[in-house]
């Protein structure tokens, strides 16, 4: 396996045109399949086909009416596009949402060794022989997002209960967003954390899926702590410029003027060159 581009550079290949592309995906979004066909250049000249676990009823007719075809395959939980013409996969932490696809920069592997691109190819296909459309993949906005969260080890990750979370705000509203009821308790952690920790406690890590919201918890929880200590300093660490100026943005939207803004507010971005 070979990481795809280097730096700025890293991006989805292209699709060409009337090449078949096969995709196995956990969660299909509306919003996810429009920013995969902007991101890989899917027209109506490519033959799609979507192997998931979960997809709402609208974006499984909008992929219908766009000559694609999809099939329920529960249980999965891989992320892999094949492009048959070129013989190339990808694989990574993508799943067909916004906030997987974006404006973020995912951590891709490209598979062009012959073997293992054949190997992934054969898996596909056996996997699609044996999958039907079902009624089962279907799923609310909500009850997507919880599913995502509960794939989250058990064993090391107390219950979120039955609850499903409810709908964020628009983020093109622009105002604060309401965290989802399974991210309430985590924040309250954080906070319980910071108003307590001593000594050797040194921190706290929180464990999401993509997509399900680790940037809205970081923010949120920055909110809090300056409303309790304006003066309190925050260190945001990015391993990619893109993704700090898109974390800035959460972090600016869910402070909404509620903290007098300071110099000290605005992200500093520091380039390490490589030799």
């Amino acid at each position: 396996m070979a990481m795809i581009g280097n730096g700025n550079k890293l991006r989805l290949p292209r699709a060409k045109s009337g090449e078949s592309v096969d995709i196995l995906s956990y969660v299909v979004t509306k919003a996810g399949w429009k920013t995969l066909k902007d991101r890989i250049g899917i027209s109506s000249s490519n033959p799609v086909r979507i192997l998931t676990q979960k997809i709402d009823k609208l974006t499984s007719e909008r992929i219908e009416q766009a000559g694609a075809n999809w099939r329920h395959l529960p249980n999965n939980h891989a992320k892999v596009i094949l492009y048959r013409e070129q013989k190339v996969a990808v694989l990574g932490s993508f799943n067909l949402t916004q906030p997987s696809l974006g404006n973020n920069i995912e951590c891709l592997h490209q598979v062009d060794d012959t073997r293992d691109y054949n190997q992934l190819a054969e898996d596909f296909k056996k996997h699609w022989a044996t999958a039907k459309k079902s009624e089962d993949a279907f799923a609310t906005q909500e009850t997507m997002v919880q599913a995502m969260v509960d794939t989250l080890d058990d064993t090391e990750e107390e219950a979120t209960g039955q609850e499903a979370p409810r709908r964020q705000a628009d983020p093109t509203e622009g105002g604060p967003r309401d965290p989802w009821s399974f991210q309430k308790p985590i924040i309250q952690q954080v906070m319980s954390w910071l108003d307590t920790a001593q000594g050797d406690d040194l921190g706290r890590i929180v464990k999401l899926p993509t997509g399900a919201g680790k940037t809205l918890v970081a923010a949120e929880v920055i909110r809090r702590l300056l409303e309790k200590r304006p003066e309190a300093r925050i260190l945001w660490v990015c391993h990619r410029v893109e993704l700090l100026r898109q974390s800035w943005k959460s972090v600016s939207r869910q402070l909404n003027g509620s903290i007098p803004e300071k110099p000290g507010l605005s992200p500093i971005i520091y380039k390490k060159s490589l030799a």
